[in-house]
Protein backbone atom coordinates (compact mmCIF):
# COMPACT_ATOMS: atom_id res chain seq x y z
CA UNK A 1 0.00 0.00 0.00
CA UNK A 2 1.66 3.22 -1.18
CA UNK A 3 2.28 6.22 1.01
CA UNK A 4 0.05 9.24 0.63
CA UNK A 5 1.20 12.41 -1.12
CA UNK A 6 1.33 15.89 0.44
CA UNK A 7 -1.75 16.82 -1.62
CA UNK A 8 -3.67 13.83 -0.28
CA UNK A 9 -2.62 14.65 3.28
CA UNK A 10 -3.77 18.26 2.89
CA UNK A 11 -7.08 17.04 1.45
CA UNK A 12 -7.56 14.70 4.41
CA UNK A 13 -6.93 17.51 6.90
CA UNK A 14 -9.47 19.67 5.10
CA UNK A 15 -12.00 16.82 5.14
CA UNK A 16 -11.62 16.51 8.91
CA UNK A 17 -12.15 20.25 9.33
CA UNK A 18 -15.23 20.32 7.10
CA UNK A 19 -16.69 17.32 8.92
CA UNK A 20 -16.41 19.07 12.31
CA UNK A 21 -17.76 22.31 10.83
CA UNK A 22 -21.01 20.53 10.03
CA UNK A 23 -21.64 20.25 13.77
CA UNK A 24 -19.70 23.19 15.23
CA UNK A 25 -20.15 26.72 13.86
CA UNK A 26 -18.11 29.83 14.57
CA UNK A 27 -15.01 28.09 16.00
CA UNK A 28 -12.88 27.56 12.90
CA UNK A 29 -9.62 28.71 14.51
CA UNK A 30 -10.09 26.26 17.40
CA UNK A 31 -10.87 23.42 14.97
CA UNK A 32 -7.65 24.22 13.09
CA UNK A 33 -5.73 24.06 16.37
CA UNK A 34 -7.17 20.65 17.28
CA UNK A 35 -6.25 19.31 13.85
CA UNK A 36 -2.73 20.75 14.07
CA UNK A 37 -2.16 19.17 17.48
CA UNK A 38 -3.51 15.71 16.62
CA UNK A 39 -1.51 15.39 13.43
CA UNK A 40 1.74 16.56 15.04
CA UNK A 41 1.42 14.44 18.19
CA UNK A 42 0.41 17.26 20.55
CA UNK A 43 -2.25 17.97 23.14
CA UNK A 44 -4.64 20.90 23.51
CA UNK A 45 -5.92 22.90 26.47
CA UNK A 46 -9.35 24.40 25.70
CA UNK A 47 -10.51 27.36 27.75
CA UNK A 48 -13.87 29.10 27.62
CA UNK A 49 -16.80 30.15 29.73
CA UNK A 50 -19.29 27.35 30.49
CA UNK A 51 -21.72 26.41 27.75
CA UNK A 52 -19.70 27.40 24.69
CA UNK A 53 -19.39 23.85 23.38
CA UNK A 54 -16.04 22.48 24.54
CA UNK A 55 -17.44 18.98 25.05
CA UNK A 56 -19.52 19.09 21.87
CA UNK A 57 -16.45 20.11 19.90
CA UNK A 58 -14.41 17.20 21.31
CA UNK A 59 -17.18 14.70 20.52
CA UNK A 60 -17.61 16.02 16.98
CA UNK A 61 -13.84 15.92 16.43
CA UNK A 62 -13.73 12.30 17.60
CA UNK A 63 -16.70 11.33 15.42
CA UNK A 64 -15.17 12.93 12.33
CA UNK A 65 -12.12 10.69 12.82
CA UNK A 66 -14.22 7.55 13.45
CA UNK A 67 -13.18 7.50 17.12
CA UNK A 68 -16.66 7.92 18.55
CA UNK A 69 -17.03 4.39 19.92
CA UNK A 70 -15.01 1.75 21.73
CA UNK A 71 -11.39 2.58 22.51
CA UNK A 72 -11.40 5.67 20.32
CA UNK A 73 -12.90 8.42 22.45
CA UNK A 74 -13.17 8.71 26.21
CA UNK A 75 -13.96 11.34 28.81
CA UNK A 76 -12.80 11.83 32.39
CA UNK A 77 -14.65 14.31 34.57
CA UNK A 78 -11.93 15.70 36.84
CA UNK A 79 -13.03 16.30 40.44
CA UNK A 80 -11.15 16.94 43.70
CA UNK A 81 -11.69 13.34 44.87
CA UNK A 82 -10.37 11.77 41.66
CA UNK A 83 -7.39 9.46 42.31
CA UNK A 84 -4.48 8.70 39.96
CA UNK A 85 -5.65 5.08 39.69
CA UNK A 86 -9.05 6.33 38.49
CA UNK A 87 -7.18 7.61 35.42
CA UNK A 88 -4.45 5.07 34.74
CA UNK A 89 -6.16 1.94 36.01
CA UNK A 90 -5.00 -0.54 38.63
CA UNK A 91 -4.62 -4.24 39.41
CA UNK A 92 -7.78 -6.05 40.44
CA UNK A 93 -8.39 -9.62 41.68
CA UNK A 94 -9.02 -12.08 38.84
CA UNK A 95 -12.54 -13.32 39.54
CA UNK A 96 -12.59 -15.74 36.61
CA UNK A 97 -9.98 -18.15 37.93
CA UNK A 98 -8.84 -19.63 41.21
CA UNK A 99 -6.10 -18.37 43.40
CA UNK A 100 -5.04 -14.87 44.35
CA UNK A 101 -3.93 -13.61 40.95
CA UNK A 102 -4.38 -9.99 39.96
CA UNK A 103 -4.99 -8.62 36.48
CA UNK A 104 -4.58 -5.11 35.21
CA UNK A 105 -7.81 -3.17 34.71
CA UNK A 106 -7.08 -0.33 32.26
CA UNK A 107 -8.29 3.13 33.20
CA UNK A 108 -10.11 5.57 30.92
CA UNK A 109 -6.82 7.09 29.77
CA UNK A 110 -6.42 4.14 27.41
CA UNK A 111 -8.14 5.97 24.56
CA UNK A 112 -7.01 7.51 21.31
CA UNK A 113 -8.71 10.83 22.07
CA UNK A 114 -9.23 11.69 25.74
CA UNK A 115 -11.34 14.60 26.96
CA UNK A 116 -9.98 15.67 30.36
CA UNK A 117 -12.97 17.77 31.39
CA UNK A 118 -12.29 20.55 33.91
CA UNK A 119 -8.77 19.26 34.36
CA UNK A 120 -7.91 22.00 36.85
CA UNK A 121 -10.40 20.60 39.41
CA UNK A 122 -8.22 17.60 40.23
CA UNK A 123 -5.56 17.72 42.94
CA UNK A 124 -1.90 18.18 41.94
CA UNK A 125 -1.23 14.48 42.69
CA UNK A 126 -3.89 13.40 40.22
CA UNK A 127 -2.80 15.95 37.63
CA UNK A 128 0.71 14.53 37.92
CA UNK A 129 -0.64 11.17 36.74
CA UNK A 130 -1.21 12.84 33.36
CA UNK A 131 2.39 14.01 32.90
CA UNK A 132 3.94 10.69 31.85
CA UNK A 133 0.98 9.92 29.59
CA UNK A 134 1.11 13.28 27.81
CA UNK A 135 4.89 13.35 27.45
CA UNK A 136 5.65 9.73 26.61
CA UNK A 137 2.29 8.19 25.63
CA UNK A 138 2.58 5.52 28.28
CA UNK A 139 1.60 4.95 31.91
CA UNK A 140 3.39 3.14 34.73
CA UNK A 141 1.29 1.34 37.35
CA UNK A 142 3.03 -0.51 40.20
CA UNK A 143 6.26 -0.62 38.26
CA UNK A 144 4.74 -1.95 35.02
CA UNK A 145 4.72 0.33 31.98
CA UNK A 146 2.00 0.15 29.33
CA UNK A 147 1.81 1.98 26.04
CA UNK A 148 -1.16 4.16 25.17
CA UNK A 149 -0.73 3.58 21.44
CA UNK A 150 -1.32 0.36 19.51
CA UNK A 151 -0.14 -1.18 16.27
CA UNK A 152 -3.01 -2.17 14.00
CA UNK A 153 -3.44 -3.55 10.51
CA UNK A 154 -5.42 -2.12 7.60
CA UNK A 155 -6.41 -4.77 5.04
CA UNK A 156 -7.56 -3.80 1.56
CA UNK A 157 -7.94 -6.71 -0.82
CA UNK A 158 -4.67 -8.59 -0.85
CA UNK A 159 -2.72 -5.67 0.58
CA UNK A 160 -2.03 -4.95 4.23
CA UNK A 161 -0.50 -1.96 5.96
CA UNK A 162 0.39 -1.41 9.58
CA UNK A 163 -0.33 1.83 11.39
CA UNK A 164 -0.06 3.28 14.89
CA UNK A 165 -3.07 4.67 16.70
CA UNK A 166 -2.81 8.25 18.01
CA UNK A 167 -3.05 9.47 21.58
CA UNK A 168 -4.25 12.98 22.27
CA UNK A 169 -5.51 14.77 25.37
CA UNK A 170 -7.99 17.63 25.12
CA UNK A 171 -8.03 19.31 28.51
CA UNK A 172 -10.74 21.84 29.33
CA UNK A 173 -11.08 24.54 31.94
CA UNK A 174 -13.19 27.65 32.38
CA UNK A 175 -11.75 30.98 33.50
CA UNK A 176 -14.61 32.28 35.64
CA UNK A 177 -15.47 29.49 38.08
CA UNK A 178 -12.23 29.12 40.04
CA UNK A 179 -13.63 27.90 43.36
CA UNK A 180 -12.36 24.42 44.14
CA UNK A 181 -9.74 24.43 41.39
CA UNK A 182 -5.99 23.86 41.37
CA UNK A 183 -3.89 25.93 38.99
CA UNK A 184 -2.11 23.69 36.50
CA UNK A 185 1.64 23.59 37.20
CA UNK A 186 3.96 25.00 34.54
CA UNK A 187 5.38 21.53 33.84
CA UNK A 188 1.93 20.28 32.88
CA UNK A 189 0.97 23.42 30.96
CA UNK A 190 4.12 22.98 28.89
CA UNK A 191 2.92 19.49 27.88
CA UNK A 192 0.01 21.08 26.02
CA UNK A 193 1.17 22.00 22.55
CA UNK A 194 -1.55 24.66 22.23
CA UNK A 195 -3.89 26.57 24.51
CA UNK A 196 -6.97 27.52 22.51
CA UNK A 197 -9.69 29.95 23.54
CA UNK A 198 -13.32 29.36 22.56
CA UNK A 199 -14.90 32.79 22.35
CA UNK A 200 -18.56 33.71 22.51
CA UNK A 201 -20.31 33.84 19.14
CA UNK A 202 -21.54 36.86 17.24
CA UNK A 203 -25.30 37.33 16.85
CA UNK A 204 -25.58 35.63 13.46
CA UNK A 205 -23.68 32.55 14.58
CA UNK A 206 -25.62 32.41 17.86
CA UNK A 207 -28.93 32.47 15.97
CA UNK A 208 -27.77 29.49 13.90
CA UNK A 209 -26.68 27.59 17.03
CA UNK A 210 -29.97 28.24 18.83
CA UNK A 211 -32.02 27.22 15.81
CA UNK A 212 -30.05 24.02 15.33
CA UNK A 213 -30.32 22.95 18.96
CA UNK A 214 -33.97 23.98 19.36
CA UNK A 215 -35.01 22.23 16.15
CA UNK A 216 -36.32 25.39 14.45
CA UNK A 217 -33.55 25.49 11.86
CA UNK A 218 -33.94 24.28 8.29
CA UNK A 219 -30.62 22.52 8.84
CA UNK A 220 -31.00 18.75 9.08
CA UNK A 221 -28.27 16.23 9.74
CA UNK A 222 -29.36 14.13 6.74
CA UNK A 223 -29.00 17.23 4.53
CA UNK A 224 -25.38 17.87 5.46
CA UNK A 225 -22.98 18.00 2.50
CA UNK A 226 -21.40 14.62 1.80
CA UNK A 227 -17.64 14.34 2.28
CA UNK A 228 -15.08 11.76 1.22
CA UNK A 229 -14.24 11.10 4.87
CA UNK A 230 -17.79 9.83 5.48
CA UNK A 231 -16.95 6.72 3.46
CA UNK A 232 -13.77 5.85 5.35
CA UNK A 233 -13.74 2.90 7.72
CA UNK A 234 -12.27 3.11 11.21
CA UNK A 235 -9.12 1.36 9.95
CA UNK A 236 -8.80 3.58 6.87
CA UNK A 237 -9.12 6.69 9.02
CA UNK A 238 -6.53 5.37 11.48
CA UNK A 239 -4.12 4.60 8.65
CA UNK A 240 -4.59 8.06 7.12
CA UNK A 241 -3.96 9.71 10.49
CA UNK A 242 -0.73 7.76 10.90
CA UNK A 243 0.37 8.45 7.32
CA UNK A 244 -0.38 12.17 7.60
CA UNK A 245 1.47 12.42 10.91
CA UNK A 246 4.52 10.76 9.35
CA UNK A 247 4.38 13.06 6.34
CA UNK A 248 4.15 16.17 8.53
CA UNK A 249 7.06 14.94 10.65
CA UNK A 250 9.21 14.63 7.51
CA UNK A 251 8.17 18.00 6.09
CA UNK A 252 10.66 20.80 6.69
CA UNK A 253 9.62 24.34 7.42
CA UNK A 254 11.66 27.12 5.75
CA UNK A 255 14.90 27.77 7.64
CA UNK A 256 13.83 31.35 8.36
CA UNK A 257 10.78 30.02 10.19
CA UNK A 258 12.94 27.83 12.43
CA UNK A 259 15.31 30.75 13.07
CA UNK A 260 12.29 32.91 13.88
CA UNK A 261 10.97 30.40 16.43
CA UNK A 262 14.43 30.17 18.02
CA UNK A 263 14.68 33.98 18.11
CA UNK A 264 11.37 34.11 19.94
CA UNK A 265 12.65 31.79 22.67
CA UNK A 266 16.06 33.46 22.95
CA UNK A 267 14.48 36.91 23.05
CA UNK A 268 12.61 36.10 26.27
CA UNK A 269 15.93 35.49 28.04
CA UNK A 270 16.70 39.19 27.71
CA UNK A 271 20.24 40.55 27.63
CA UNK A 272 21.75 37.14 28.48
CA UNK A 273 20.88 35.84 24.99
CA UNK A 274 20.86 39.12 23.05
CA UNK A 275 23.94 38.09 21.04
CA UNK A 276 22.22 34.83 20.02
CA UNK A 277 19.41 36.52 18.09
CA UNK A 278 19.65 35.55 14.42
CA UNK A 279 19.55 38.28 11.76
CA UNK A 280 17.63 40.80 13.88
CA UNK A 281 18.17 44.50 13.14
CA UNK A 282 19.85 46.47 15.97
CA UNK A 283 16.76 48.65 16.46
CA UNK A 284 14.53 45.57 16.79
CA UNK A 285 17.05 44.02 19.19
CA UNK A 286 16.87 47.06 21.44
CA UNK A 287 13.05 46.99 21.37
CA UNK A 288 13.09 43.27 22.21
CA UNK A 289 15.27 43.88 25.28
CA UNK A 290 12.96 46.67 26.43
CA UNK A 291 9.87 44.49 25.86
CA UNK A 292 11.30 41.56 27.81
CA UNK A 293 12.37 43.76 30.71
CA UNK A 294 8.89 45.25 31.00
CA UNK A 295 6.67 42.24 30.39
CA UNK A 296 8.34 38.81 30.69
CA UNK A 297 8.33 37.11 34.10
CA UNK A 298 10.44 34.17 32.93
CA UNK A 299 11.79 32.91 29.59
CA UNK A 300 10.31 30.43 27.17
CA UNK A 301 11.78 26.95 26.80
CA UNK A 302 12.54 24.80 23.73
CA UNK A 303 9.03 23.28 23.71
CA UNK A 304 7.62 26.67 22.73
CA UNK A 305 9.68 26.76 19.52
CA UNK A 306 8.95 23.09 18.78
CA UNK A 307 5.20 23.52 19.32
CA UNK A 308 5.10 26.61 17.12
CA UNK A 309 6.94 24.93 14.24
CA UNK A 310 4.90 21.73 14.43
CA UNK A 311 1.53 23.44 14.63
CA UNK A 312 2.47 25.83 11.83
CA UNK A 313 3.33 22.93 9.52
CA UNK A 314 -0.12 21.40 9.93
CA UNK A 315 -1.81 24.77 9.55
CA UNK A 316 0.15 25.46 6.36
CA UNK A 317 -1.08 22.13 4.94
CA UNK A 318 -4.65 23.15 5.77
CA UNK A 319 -4.19 26.54 4.12
CA UNK A 320 -2.77 24.90 1.00
CA UNK A 321 -5.87 22.70 0.74
CA UNK A 322 -8.22 25.65 1.24
CA UNK A 323 -6.40 27.84 -1.30
CA UNK A 324 -5.30 26.04 -4.44
CA UNK A 325 -3.09 28.92 -5.53
CA UNK A 326 -1.08 31.27 -3.39
CA UNK A 327 2.34 32.48 -2.31
CA UNK A 328 3.72 29.57 -0.29
CA UNK A 329 6.01 31.80 1.77
CA UNK A 330 3.11 34.11 2.62
CA UNK A 331 0.98 31.06 3.45
CA UNK A 332 3.63 29.68 5.81
CA UNK A 333 3.98 33.09 7.48
CA UNK A 334 0.20 33.28 7.93
CA UNK A 335 0.24 29.82 9.54
CA UNK A 336 3.00 31.02 11.86
CA UNK A 337 0.98 34.07 12.95
CA UNK A 338 -2.23 32.10 13.48
CA UNK A 339 -0.59 29.36 15.55
CA UNK A 340 1.71 31.57 17.64
CA UNK A 341 -0.87 32.72 20.24
CA UNK A 342 -1.95 29.14 20.97
CA UNK A 343 1.64 27.97 21.32
CA UNK A 344 2.70 30.86 23.57
CA UNK A 345 -0.18 32.15 25.71
CA UNK A 346 0.14 29.43 28.37
CA UNK A 347 3.94 29.31 28.31
CA UNK A 348 4.88 32.98 28.53
CA UNK A 349 4.14 34.26 32.02
CA UNK A 350 3.80 38.05 32.01
CA UNK A 351 4.69 40.32 34.90
CA UNK A 352 2.15 41.65 37.37
CA UNK A 353 0.33 44.67 35.92
CA UNK A 354 1.31 43.85 32.36
CA UNK A 355 -2.10 44.72 30.89
CA UNK A 356 -2.19 48.22 32.36
CA UNK A 357 1.37 48.90 31.22
CA UNK A 358 0.68 47.55 27.73
CA UNK A 359 -2.35 49.76 27.24
CA UNK A 360 -0.35 52.78 28.42
CA UNK A 361 2.59 52.00 26.14
CA UNK A 362 0.55 51.06 23.06
CA UNK A 363 -2.58 53.28 22.73
CA UNK A 364 -3.95 51.06 19.94
CA UNK A 365 -4.68 48.40 22.58
CA UNK A 366 -7.23 50.62 24.35
CA UNK A 367 -9.98 49.45 21.98
CA UNK A 368 -9.58 45.85 23.19
CA UNK A 369 -11.47 45.18 26.42
CA UNK A 370 -10.80 41.44 26.52
CA UNK A 371 -7.61 40.61 28.43
CA UNK A 372 -6.87 37.66 26.15
CA UNK A 373 -7.12 39.86 23.07
CA UNK A 374 -4.59 42.26 24.60
CA UNK A 375 -2.33 39.30 25.44
CA UNK A 376 -2.59 38.01 21.85
CA UNK A 377 -1.70 41.42 20.38
CA UNK A 378 1.28 41.67 22.72
CA UNK A 379 2.54 38.19 21.78
CA UNK A 380 2.23 38.98 18.06
CA UNK A 381 4.16 42.21 18.65
CA UNK A 382 7.06 40.18 20.07
CA UNK A 383 6.71 37.74 17.17
CA UNK A 384 7.10 40.64 14.72
CA UNK A 385 10.08 42.11 16.59
CA UNK A 386 11.95 38.79 16.57
CA UNK A 387 11.49 38.03 12.86
CA UNK A 388 14.77 37.62 10.92
CA UNK A 389 15.35 40.61 8.67
CA UNK A 390 16.93 39.09 5.55
CA UNK A 391 15.26 38.67 2.15
CA UNK A 392 12.17 40.62 3.16
CA UNK A 393 10.97 37.87 5.52
CA UNK A 394 10.21 40.30 8.36
CA UNK A 395 7.83 42.26 6.09
CA UNK A 396 5.19 39.56 6.56
CA UNK A 397 5.03 40.33 10.28
CA UNK A 398 5.29 44.13 10.38
CA UNK A 399 1.48 44.63 10.38
CA UNK A 400 1.49 43.11 13.89
CA UNK A 401 3.91 45.65 15.35
CA UNK A 402 2.18 47.83 17.95
CA UNK A 403 4.85 50.52 17.86
CA UNK A 404 4.25 51.62 14.26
Amino acid sequence: MSQITPEQAAHFLLQVKQSVQRDIVGQDAVIDGLIAALFTGGHVLLESNPGLGKTSLAVSFANSLKMGDGAGYGRIQFTPDLLPSDITGTFMPDMSGSGGTFVFQPGPIFRQLLLADEINRATPKTQAAMLEAMAEKKVTVLGETRSLVERKILSQGLQQAGYETPFMVIGTQNPIDQEGTYELPEAQLDRFQLKLLMKSSDSGTLIEIVERVSGTSRFRRDERPALDIDQYSVEQCGWLIDQTKALLAETEMPRKMVEHAVNLVQATHGAVKSDDLIDVAPRSGAEIMRFVERYCEWPLGPRAAIALIQASKAKAFLLSAESAAGDMQAMAARAFVEMAPGALRHRMKLKFGWQRQAVEEFPSLKVHRDVEEVRTRLLLHLLALSAPDAAGYSEFFKPHLLSQ
